[in-house]
Order: structure tokens, then sequence, then C-alpha cells
């Protein structure tokens, strides 16, 4: 069982959310709520929960003041909120989720369904084996100040850009401000580090040329070139897949 605190000042949103988490997310126990800043740091404190769900703006102030006394990594955290502006603040701590109101329900238990995640990250064979039976289908990043939810499946390749990642799709790429390393943890199991500074979805390759290191054709159309100390392992990957 993992255990979560609800962070909500609203009684009925507050109560909504027991009632959702109770009935559909069997794996989770209650263990504490709070409607502001100052109590949520007492109430976090007291039961050290591994999972946190938060309104965003509190009778006291904003939950990201929360993390000014605690540590953000100790706990997974969704982000819940009527103010899609604060977005950018959440996806930059890195959080699991954010979720708007008014709440979708099948949204909300998709993110709920990853606080799994947290005990997996340093582990990527672990990450990838449950994205792959969890039906986690996207992530988040943040472009020109927007919010942006992008999906696996329409992912071509990765592509390191000094600190920053170039996400490509088959006709646009979004550009992340977080590095390439940051997204080996959460990946499934299809995609295939070929370079230091490339990731590919090994379900968009056409073909693979043999050479020193090698030449992977994508779905778009570009090729991309396999680091020759990355060759052997990435011949043994693909003649694993199904």
């Amino acid at each position: 069982m993992k255990r979560i605190v609800i962070v909500e000042d609203e009684v009925y949103s507050r109560t909504f959310l027991k009632n959702i988490i109770t009935s559909e997310a069997k794996d989770l126990e209650i263990v504490g709520e709070a409607e502001g800043v100052k109590e949520a740091i007492e109430v976090i404190t007291a039961t050290q929960p591994d999972a946190l769900l938060l309104d965003i703006r509190l009778k006291d102030g904003l939950s990201f003041e929360i993390f000014k006394t605690l540590n953000f990594e100790d706990y997974c955290t969704i982000f819940i909120t009527s103010y899609d502006q604060y977005a950018m603040q959440a996806v930059k701590l890195a959080a699991l989720d954010y979720v708007l109101k008014p709440i979708n329900i099948p949204e909300l238990i998709q993110a709920l369904k990853k606080i799994d995640l947290f005990n997996l990250r340093r582990n990527k064979a672990d990450v990838g084996q449950y994205l792959n039976n969890n039906e986690t289908t996207s992530f988040l990043i943040i472009e020109d100040s927007k919010y942006l939810k992008l999906e696996f499946k329409d992912i071509i390749s990765l592509e390191s850009e000094g600190a920053y990642t170039k996400i490509v799709l088959a006709d646009k790429s979004h550009f992340s401000s977080n590095p390439l390393a940051y997204y080996l943890d959460l990946l499934p199991l299809h995609f295939f580090q070929i370079h230091r500074s490339t990731i590919v979805n090994s379900k968009k390759i056409l073909s693979f040329e043999m050479g020193r290191g090698g030449l992977v054709k994508m779905g778009n159309g570009r090729e991309l070139v396999v680091a020759a100390r990355r060759k052997s392992d990435f011949i043994n990957f693909i003649s694993g897949l199904d």
C-alpha cells in the first residue's frame, strides 16, 4: 500500500478526491488531509507519506511553498488546480502529473496509477516494464510557456541539444528544458539509446544499415548514427523485438 496525503482547501473537492481514491485506487491509503500550507507541512512531516495530491492555490498560499520546508524529491507529487498558468512550475519541479479542474475522472485515475513509478525511477528496466503494463502513454513538457502532453507512440526520437532535449515527431519537433538523461527513466522499454546524444523509438525504425556503428532509418526519413560501442547491444535489442 502506498500512503498518500491530500492537500485541498475546498471541503467538497477534498471529499470528491477521497471518494475517487477509495473506490478506484485500492493500493493507496489516505493517511492525512490538510487545507493550507502550514497545516500540510505538519501533516506530511507527521505521517511521512509516499505521495501527495496537492491543490495549488490554498487558503494561506500556494502549495509550492510546502517545498521551501520539505524536500520535493522525497514525495511522489500530483498537482490539481483550476489555474493552468502554474503548469510550468509543476513541470519544472518534475511533478508526476498535473490535473486541471474540473477534474476528468479517468485522467485523475490514470495519474494516481503512476504513483508506482516513484519507487522504480532508479531502475530503467522496472520503469519501462511498468509503463508497458499500466497504460501510461504520455509525459509533460513546457514549451514557449505552454503546457504540452506528448504521447510516447508519436515520438520518433529524442536528441540532445546542449542542455535541452529535442523531441522529434513525424511532422514537428518540441524542445524540453530537461536533459536527455532525464528521459531514460521515463520511457517504455521499446526506446533505446543508440548514441550518447540520441534515443530512438524502436517502433519507428524502418531499417538498420550495418557499419562501424551503423545507421538507423526512422519513420520520418531521418538517418541516425548508432555509436560503435552501442552496436552490439543495439543488435541484441532489435533481435529481441516482437
